[in-house]
């Protein structure tokens, strides 16, 4: 086994990108399962080749995506009930949402994703051009990207900044420097209470969609998951 701690440390990614393409070289070439140790953590194997990306994909049971596929820290514990993103599903669950969601992608819905989407990036430029600099993660990226996803679901524009607030905290929760506290249970409160305001807004969406549908993706899966309650056999299309 190689042991390579240096990939969590925030010196090995301050690197230019010919230093550490150097260092994937190495890893790529290895023949030994490459071990991730991460201090508070079980740590993590890296797969550094496309055959083992391919192969870990198609391996569900051995590589499951559930509960925490896209962070290293499992969740708070007063938070894992509102765990469960698509993102951390495995198939055939993933598979019978992701063609859920990709139904909905129609010719009608996607050019007004597409208006909405110039017209946002406008506005964004057009509140730069004044500015000699600025963080663009917090100023550009964050929100062009929160705000685009939350004008695909239907959420309202009156909610986004509260629920964009919430994101930012659950995005960061493996963040160890972002979320700083008196005390771990503070910080798992506080955690919980984001997660919470999520789900308990998202679920009063689901309600409103239910009794009056959009060209949104909430009222796709809203309508889609009553359709299959009501026939059964109707999901071996998905």
């Amino acid at each position: 086994m190689l042991i390579v701690p240096e990939l969590m440390t925030s010196a090995f990614w301050e690197q230019s990108p010919a230093a550490r393409d150097k260092v994937f070289a190495v890893l790529r070439a290895a023949e030994e399962p490459i071990f991730c140790p991460r201090e508070g953590t079980p740590g993590f194997y890296a797969l550094t080749r496309h055959v083992q990306v391919v192969e870990a994909a198609r391996a569900s049971e051995a590589f499951s995506s559930e509960p925490t596929a896209v962070r290293l820290d499992d969740l708070p514990s007063r938070a894992k009930k509102y765990g469960g993103s698509m993102e951390s599903m495995d198939d055939p669950r993933h598979a019978r949402l992701r063609r859920i969601v990709s139904r909905s992608f129609t010719p009608r819905m996607l050019a007004r994703f597409d208006e909405d989407l110039r017209h946002r990036v406008t506005h964004l430029v057009d509140e730069l051009a004044d500015r000699r600099e600025c963080d663009f993660v917090k100023t550009v990226a964050t929100p062009l990207t929160l705000r685009t996803v939350f004008s695909m679901m239907g959420i309202p524009v009156s909610a986004s900044q509260n629920l964009q607030d919430a994101a930012d905290v659950v995005l960061a929760i493996s963040d160890s420097g972002s979320l700083d506290f008196g005390s771990p249970q503070e910080r798992e409160t506080f955690i919980e209470e984001k997660f919470a305001y999520l789900h308990g807004f998202m679920k009063d969406l689901g309600e409103v969609r239910r009794e009056r549908p959009g060209e949104d993706l909430v009222s796709a899966l809203v309508h889609c998951r009553r359709r299959l309650n009501r026939d059964p056999l109707w999901a071996v299309e998905f």
